[in-house]
C-alpha cells in the first residue's frame, strides 16, 4: 500500500477533490479479471483513483496470515479505507463489491453504523451480491449453471488452501491431510462446512451461512447504496430484499431482466454497469452536500425485546 500511496502522492497529487474509488472482487477474484479491469478503465478514464483489493491468496499473492476470506472478515477492507482516510482526508471514498465483494462492502458498512464510523465512507455500489447465502446455495445446487460454477468454486478454494499451506498449517484443522484432501470438496458448502466456517468463527456450514448473509442487515445500512442486480442470475437466484430497500432511505435497487451473474455483457463486449457505476460516482459530486450530510428523515430502525434475545454461539 505504501507504493500505492507514494505513487499517488508524487505523480497525482493528493490535493485534487477527483475522489478514489476502491473496487472488490468477488470470490477468490482479483484485478486479473476482466470485469474488473474494464469498470477501473471506466473510472481511471474519468480521472478517478482506483484501488482495487484482492481477495487474500488471490492474484499470486501469497498470505502471510493463517486466515482466508470469509463474508465477515471485513477488516482487511477498514484497514485499507482507514489507511485511505488518513493519508488523504480530503478524498471521497467510493466502495464498488462484485458478487461476493458486494457482500464484504455491505457487512463492512454496516459494522461502521454499528460504531459511528458511517462518514468515512461516501458511497457503496454492488453488483450481483448474494443477499441470502442459503438461497444462493440452493440455488446453486439445484440448476445447472449453479452446479458447474458450484464445482469451479470449490476447486479454487481447494488450491487456494493448497497454495497457502505452509501458513495455513498453523491451524488444527488445516493441517497437511486436510489440506491436500481438500482437492475431493466438490461445492462451496462442503469447502464452507470444513474451513470457512471455523475460519469466521461458526461451528458449521448453516450457521455461518445465515450469519454471514447481507440480507439481514439491510435496515442497518446508513451509507449511500446503489444496488444492482439481475433476475436471471444463474447463481445466485433473485431471492432480493425489495421491502427492506423500499424502507431504507439510503437504498436504490435496480434489477435488469437480463445480465446474468456479474456480466451485464453488451454488443460491443463491454459491460454495462461500468458507465452505470461512474455515473452514479460522478452524481456525488453535483448532488450532495460537500460536508456529506444527507437528510434521511430521520431513519432509525429499531428492534423490541420478543419474548427472549436470541445470541448465538
Amino acid at each position: 500500500m505504501n507504493r500505492l500511496f507514494n505513487h499517488w502522492s508524487n505523480s497525482e497529487g493528493i490535493d485534487d477533490d477527483r475522489g478514489i474509488v476502491v473496487i472488490v472482487p468477488g470470490l477468490a477474484g482479483g484485478v486479473n479479471e476482466p470485469q474488473v479491469r474494464s469498470l477501473a478503465q471506466h473510472l481511471l478514464s474519468k480521472g478517478k483513483h482506483v484501488a482495487v483489493l484482492n481477495c487474500r491468496g488471490c492474484c499470486r499473492t501469497p498470505i502471510t496470515t493463517p486466515y482466508l476470506t470469509s463474508a465477515l472478515d471485513t477488516d482487511d477492507l477498514r484497514l485499507l479505507v482507514d489507511l485511505l482516510h488518513l493519508r488523504f482526508p480530503n478524498q471521497k471514498i467510493h466502495l464498488v463489491g462484485v458478487s461476493f465483494g458486494g457482500v464484504l462492502i455491505t457487512n463492512y458498512i454496516c459494522e461502521e453504523a454499528d460504531v459511528g464510523n458511517g462518514g468515512i465512507v461516501t458511497s457503496v455500489i454492488s453488483i450481483c451480491k448474494p443477499e441470502d447465502f442459503m438461497n444462493a446455495d440452493h440455488h446453486l445446487t439445484t440448476t445447472y449453471f449453479g452446479k458447474v460454477f458450484d464445482k469451479a468454486t470449490a476447486f479454487f478454494l481447494s488450491k487456494m488452501l493448497k497454495n497457502n499451506r505452509k501458513v495455513l498449517s498453523q491451524l488444527d484443522f488445516c493441517g497437511e491431510k486436510e489440506i491436500m484432501e481438500s482437492c475431493k470438496i466438490e461445492s462451496g458448502r462442503e469447502f464452507a462446512d470444513k474451513f470457512t466456517c471455523k475460519f469466521a468463527g461458526f461451528p458449521s456450514a448453516d450457521s455461518y451461512l445465515m450469519a454471514a448473509s447481507p440480507i439481514i442487515r439491510t435496515l442497518k445500512i446508513k451509507t449511500p447504496m446503489l444496488i444492482l442486480n439481475s433476475l436471471d442470475d444463474p447463481i445466485i437466484g433473485s431471492h432480493y430484499p425489495y421491502f427492506d430497500v423500499l424502507h431504507n432511505p439510503y437504498l436504490y435497487m435496480a434489477t435488469c431482466d437480463l445480465g446474468g451473474h456479474y456480466a451485464f455483457v453488451q454488443n460491443g463486449g463491454d459491460f454495462w454497469y461500468c458507465d452505470v457505476v461512474v455515473d452514479f460516482v460522478d452524481a456525488f459530486d453535483d448532488l450532495i452536500d460537500s460536508n456529506g450530510d444527507i437528510d434521511d428523515g430521520g431513519f432509525h430502525p429499531k428492534q423490541t425485546d420478543f419474548r427472549e434475545r436470541v445470541v448465538l454461539y
